[in-house]
């Protein structure tokens, strides 16, 4: 089943009652968090106190609520259009989303297909016309929030980012975060380990893909799996594809030889975006970007980094069997 969505019956039935939670990173940051749990608690216990029947959850765990492309949400407006669904129950209009557009959009629609629509927490209830006078003032106000919000989370990480505080939510693979300071790395032996060896195999002169071929084949955890099987957070589920965990491309293998952070640097503001609705990241130039050197313990040395990237900068040719040849010298160095 899937994990988003969990239905009383476990089938698909004309009539059901989706009951959608959602639970997002700013609602921690800004102390608003009500689990996902909790929800689909509050939300039964209201469904079945009304005589709703055909119950299913839709659940989105760490989405944000200012676009809609969310998982669970995709399902439950199949659902709706597939003219399955009789009544869509909420915790609060929070919990929908937070642009007043879009949501305006939704409510239309759930009101031509005849949907019943109800907000416990702000008594919004589309059976009860007079309920709904003031959710486009909620809408709004829940839009201004998520801009408010985004503003100040902005603020926060430029100050960290310019002391040369961890900007990164994760630490990459090689390492994780210290559990006595969130904001500090601490080598991840087993996966600094693939690290140092994927480093030795470019000092030997082997091509990213040929690196990923050899760690394909000794059946080792691409780093996304590796990741998912080690660090788990809470009760949420892992959203990675598990199944082809030794499948290393050499785009992967590449992105590790090119991170300055395996030396022990931070490096901060090498992406942002132009708006908070934005889910496409941009890259900054590199003059723009801030590093602070030495400040967790290297995996790798810098003479052996800056080897490797001297390395991938040189041109060689491919001979008949695929093989760089070893005899072409260095004719460009990549930049650092």
């Amino acid at each position: 089943m899937d994990n988003n969505r969990q239905s009383a019956n476990h089938t698909a039935v004309k009539g059901i009652t989706a009951l959608y939670s959602r639970l997002s990173n700013e609602d921690a940051l800004n102390g608003q968090s009500c689990s996902i749990s909790n929800q689909m608690e509050i939300l039964e216990t209201y469904a079945k106190s009304q005589g709703f029947t055909n119950i299913v959850h839709f659940c989105d765990d760490g989405d944000t609520g200012v676009r809609f492309d969310r998982d669970a949400w995709q399902e439950l407006m199949a659902e709706v259009e597939a003219g399955n669904v009789r009544q869509i129950v909420l915790k609060d209009m929070t919990r929908w989303g937070r642009n007043y557009l879009e949501v305006g959009n939704y409510m239309e629609l759930f009101r031509q297909k005849g949907i019943r629509f109800i907000a416990i927490g702000h008594n919004i209830d589309s059976d009860i016309p007079e309920t709904l006078e003031f959710a486009p003032f909620i809408n709004i106000m829940s839009e201004w929030f998520a801009r408010d919000t985004s503003r100040k989370i902005k603020a926060v990480a430029h100050a960290r980012g310019n002391a040369g505080k961890l900007l990164s939510y994760n630490a990459v693979y090689g390492y994780k975060k210290s559990p006595n300071d969130k904001h500090f790395w601490i080598i991840d032996e087993p996966a600094a380990t693939v690290v140092r060896r994927i480093y030795q195999m470019a000092m030997d002169g082997m091509g990213p893909t040929q690196i990923a071929r050899q760690l394909s084949e000794e059946q080792i955890d691409k780093p996304s799996v590796y990741i998912a099987r080690n660090r788990k957070i809470g009760e949420r589920a892992t959203k990675v594809d598990m199944s082809e965990p030794y499948s290393w491309q050499g785009t992967t293998v590449a992105a590790i030889l090119s991170k300055m952070e395996y030396c022990g640097h931070v490096i901060n503001f090498r992406t942002h975006k132009e708006s908070y609705k934005d889910k496409a990241i941009k890259w900054n130039k590199k003059e723009d970007w801030k590093i602070f050197y030495n400040v967790h313990e290297p995996i790798i040395e810098q003479e052996v980094f800056d080897t490797v990237q001297r390395l991938r900068g040189t041109r060689r040719r491919v001979d008949k069997i695929g093989e760089a040849n070893p005899l072409i010298r260095p004719t460009s160095y990549a930049r650092l």
